[in-house]
């Protein structure tokens, strides 16, 4: 409805007394109110709506892309996801919000250097994508409600909070993807409480795993997306406590090191993708025996079904065992 200006709200009120979800998208000459005297709803999707100030009605649920000042009763907002441009002004009115327990932005629609985790306390879910701008998150206080972080093409991103671990002690999992300026972890980092780590395309920080783990006994699935060595893992790089290692794009790796794979005593999956040049294991290890499920693909055809996160079927040119040894020669 790209001609569009104007919704006659007074028509509107006391209507759609069942209405759960509203979406507006496509009206770019869209102005003036929406109708607000309707029942609270579940989903308001807006988009493509540049021109469009107005007070919305409430929603547990939101999306906002391209879509002007929209004012919004943040009292029973608990998901928020925005995109597009020039978003600076929904995202301030949100600042402090008690419900909001979701959050997630990309496409660079608010121009920040640093994303201040202290601001929004109850967030269980955070999801940072494509902010061109931003170096580092900051966290001053204990954060006690975060369970999940995620950051992707955050390319100057260069740091994150140093003391983790004591600062986001419920974080369960942590994504990091295309973060080219994010070159190490501190030590000792992580939270004891981490269960999932995902690294994607920064290499570089995989050799600072040690360190970072700390004495974290919880980690479980660690999936390596880009891993660019010839030999892996080192002995004493991975937790005792994996259950699940995933590693795609590894076209270098001529080796899995034995004695770094055999001490992963609780390891059940293992999942390699893409290695041409994979040539032994070292010495045939009994490792195999213990591990459920392995897959080992030549990586042209192994793409969003293989790897214990991917399910449990493998494309062409993939092996999948179950139960017993796979020497590599």
């Amino acid at each position: 409805m790209k001609n569009w200006k104007k919704w006659e709200c007074k028509s509107v009120t006391g209507s759609f007394p069942r209405l759960q979800h509203l979406s507006i998208t496509n009206c770019p000459k869209l102005k003036g109110q929406l109708p607000e005297k309707i029942v609270p709803l579940e989903t308001i999707y807006i988009e493509d709506c540049e021109q469009l100030e107005a007070s919305a009605p409430r929603a547990l649920d939101l999306e906002l892309r391209d879509c002007g000042k929209v004012q919004l009763d943040w009292a029973t907002v608990k998901r928020l996801r925005m995109g597009g441009h020039n978003m600076e002004a929904s995202l301030v009115e949100i600042v402090g919000c008690d419900t909001l327990q979701h959050l997630e932005i990309s496409d660079d629609c608010v121009s920040l250097l640093t994303f201040p985790l202290n601001l929004f306390p109850k967030l269980k879910t955070l999801y940072l994508n494509g902010f061109d701008n931003l170096e580092m998150t900051s966290q001053g206080l204990i954060h006690n409600h975060l369970e999940r972080l995620e950051i992707v093409s955050c390319h100057k991103l260069e740091s994150l909070p140093g003391n983790m671990y004591m600062l986001l002690p419920s974080l369960k999992r942590l994504w990091i993807q295309d973060c080219p300026r994010l070159e190490s972890l501190p030590d000792g980092c992580l939270p004891s409480n981490l269960e999932e780590l995902r690294l994607d395309h920064c290499s570089r920080l995989v050799g600072s795993l040690k360190g970072a783990l700390g004495d974290n006994f919880s980690l479980k699935s660690l999936l390596i997306v880009q891993l660019d060595v010839e030999c892996f893992p080192e002995e004493g790089l991975l937790p005792l406590s994996l259950t699940s290692l995933t590693i795609l794009l590894c076209p270098n790796l001529q080796k899995l090191d034995y004695k770094g794979l055999y001490q992963l005593s609780s390891l059940q999956t293992l999942a390699l993708c893409d290695r041409p040049n994979l040539q032994r294991v070292g010495p045939t290890p009994p490792l195999w025996v213990k591990v459920k499920a392995t897959f080992f693909g030549s990586g042209k055809h192994c793409g969003e079904n293989c790897g214990a996160n991917y399910g449990a079927k493998c494309g062409a040119n993939c092996a999948y065992i179950i139960g017993h040894s796979m020497p590599i020669n």
